[in-house]
């Protein structure tokens, strides 16, 4: 039998290497894996978890953002023996997603956890813009990122990081109402509601009949509210600016600023500044108007009569050949007038009931304005009287008191126009 003598020092090394290791075990390993729960602490993780077996470590946890995740797994072990496999590290980073508009792109960037995740996001944003190029090279995917709220650590659904977005990328509402000829033209981007049957609605009360044309006008439920958020206020303006024989065009974008243009009266004009009042509040109206006597001046008016075109214009040529003077401050028709108008119902009552007439005083600039409109009124209303008494047959005749003129030359005259 043979003897194999084993040197005492070797005897010695299992027991040094266990004693090493109990060491560590006892006072070197609680102090790292401390440590190791700061760094994560201090990178801003949260929901930590932390155990080892032996020299295996296991972690867990969330980060705000994929570069904090990037950053802490950067450090993590630096200075110690674990071993982290990638089996064993469950430190996640919570979604980001980001979009903002370019011109006519809406840019989609951010981190999320797989491809269909990505796929719903993409579809999501095509839906809610539509009108813009959609760039989704900066929306990356990761199976480190998970839907968890980066407070609570809790999985929530894709619509928490989407619905945030919406308000700052939604499309601005705008809307244009213009008259060409006897047609209204709408067009524009409203928000879904009532407020697109209540513009139309508005319009086609007019009692001028207006054509309506409006299939460039559309409407989305992923379209800003301002300034449009005031239906009712908005219609009410409308009605009167189209309820007119000589409208212009209204154009309202989203920075809030009215911008009307074409002919009217200064009484009319304040009248729709009070109506935008309640729109668009203290927003500056940017207008462009032609100011006349009364909005039946404008050369384009649309008419209301239904007569024959060239009999409109023969009894047009007569009307404008007629003024009626009225001594200053009197309300009472003289005899040389009253010829001229006995003179003028032969030719009116060739028209039959289908004329329609407005007959206005003009005021006299030099007197005060509130009775000196009282007294071009009532020379109106003595006028229609007397053409009323001479048999016109119809009822459709309106006295008013026009607007001074410019220069005045017209005060104290009454004129008669076919509506």
């Amino acid at each position: 039998m043979r003897f194999v003598i084993i040197p005492f020092a070797l005897l010695l090394i299992p027991a040094f290497i266990a004693g090493h290791w109990w060491f560590f075990e006892k006072k070197q390993a609680p102090d790292l894996m401390d440590e190791i729960s700061h760094r994560l602490e201090a990178s801003g993780i949260k929901g930590i978890k932390v155990s080892r077996q032996t020299l295996d470590l296991s972690v867990s946890g969330f980060a705000s953002s994929p570069d904090a995740l990037e950053a802490v797994e950067s450090t993590l072990l630096r200075g110690t023996p674990f071993h982290l496999s990638p089996e064993t590290n469950g430190i996640v980073a919570t979604a980001t997603l980001d979009a903002r508009v370019d011109g006519d792109t809406l840019h989609v960037s951010g981190w999320l956890p797989d491809e269909a995740t990505r796929t719903d996001v993409v579809n999501r944003f095509s839906q809610i813009r539509p009108d813009l190029t959609l760039s989704s090279d900066d929306l990356r995917v990761s199976g480190r990122i998970a839907l968890i709220d980066p407070e609570t650590g809790t999985v929530v659904p894709i619509d928490s990081w989407i619905t945030p977005l919406i308000d700052s990328i939604l499309a601005p509402a705008t809307l244009t109402i213009e008259r060409q000829d006897d047609t209204i033209v709408v067009s524009g981007l409203l928000p879904e509601g009532g407020l697109t049957k209540a513009l139309l609605d508005a319009v086609a009360e007019s009692p001028f009949h207006w054509k309506i044309q409006s299939d460039r006008l559309k409407s989305s439920a992923y379209v800003q509210d301002k300034p449009f958020d005031q239906p009712t206020s908005l219609a009410a303006f409308v009605r009167s600016y189209f309820g007119t024989a000589a409208p212009g065009s209204f154009v309202l974008g989203p920075d809030g600023q009215p911008r009307l243009s074409g002919a009217t009266t200064r009484a009319l004009e304040a009248e729709w500044l009070t109506l935008l009042r309640s729109v668009t509040g203290a927003a500056k109206v940017h207008t462009d108007f032609t100011y006349l006597p009364s909005i039946y001046h404008a050369s384009d008016r649309h008419l209301r009569s239904p007569l024959a075109p060239d009999f409109i214009d023969t009894l047009r040529d007569e009307l404008e050949a007629i003024t009626i003077t009225f001594p200053r401050g009197s309300k009472q028709i003289q005899p040389d007038e009253a010829t001229k108008l006995a003179a003028l119902s032969s030719v009116l009552l060739t028209a039959g009931p289908a004329l329609r007439l407005v007959v206005g005083g003009y005021p006299d600039p030099d007197g005060l304005a509130s009775v000196e409109r009282t007294i071009a009124r009532l020379r109106a209303e003595a006028v229609v009287s007397f053409l009323l008494e001479m048999g016109i047959p119809t009822t459709y005749i309106e006295p008013m008191a026009f607007e001074t003129t410019t220069d005045g030359s017209a005060a104290g005259t009454v004129e008669i126009l076919i509506q």
